[in-house]
């Protein structure tokens, strides 16, 4: 065996221990467990920590993280914590429920992904299947800058309005990707109204 054929047969080798260490497959929300408390339950993932918390019966609060920790929010129109009365939390191999009297939030325990149903279980909001949130740190550059994005499932009959002020000249905004940032013309107001409620 040459010293060439070894280095390739060594780099085969490597490249297949790598890749079998990191499947393809896995999610970075993929949930490795999770912590139940009063208003909800925070998740530990394979790339961060997600929090879910019901804040009363219709209002749902999710937030992700790729660090090990919850930030604490910062948002000025919340005067209160989040309070939920009467939650109801059931987890299995598959995914975890979390309930209220209104609202059922379930999440996929493979990818993380998040799906929003009324009481009667019809589906109101859902990422997709392998997840709809990516976390990316554009460069070294730009270390303390993360672009976020977050995707749902719509049908096709659907109409979403809102996001902001935009010079696009756009009004159903479904299916227009829109970069939430400020500028000098735009306005960009992280709040979507579908005409499926």
């Amino acid at each position: 065996m040459t010293n060439k054929t070894c280095g390739l047969l060594f780099l085969l080798i490597i490249t297949t221990a790598a890749s079998a260490a990191w499947p393809a497959s896995s999610s970075q929300f993929a949930i490795k467990e999770f912590h139940k408390d009063a208003n909800g339950i925070t998740f530990r993932t394979a790339g961060g920590t997600m929090r879910v918390e019901l804040c009363g019966d219709r209002v749902v609060h999710v937030v992700a993280s790729p660090k090990s920790t919850v930030p604490s929010p910062k948002v000025p129109v919340v005067i209160q914590p989040c309070r939920a009365s009467k939650l109801e939390i059931k987890a299995d191999k598959s995914n975890v429920r979390i309930s209220s009297a209104a609202i059922t939030v379930a999440i996929d325990s493979a990818t993380g992904a998040v799906s929003f149903l009324s009481k009667d279980g019809k589906v109101v909001l859902a990422e997709p299947n392998d997840g709809g949130k990516a976390f990316d740190l554009p460069s070294l550059y730009d270390a303390k800058s993360w672009q976020l994005q977050q995707s749902f499932l719509s049908p096709s009959d659907e109409a979403q309005y809102g996001l902001g002020q935009h010079q696009e000249g756009i009004f159903n905004v479904r299916g227009v990707p829109i970069r939430l940032s400020q500028a000098n013309t735009n306005i960009s107001v992280p709040f979507l109204l579908s005409i499926k409620g």
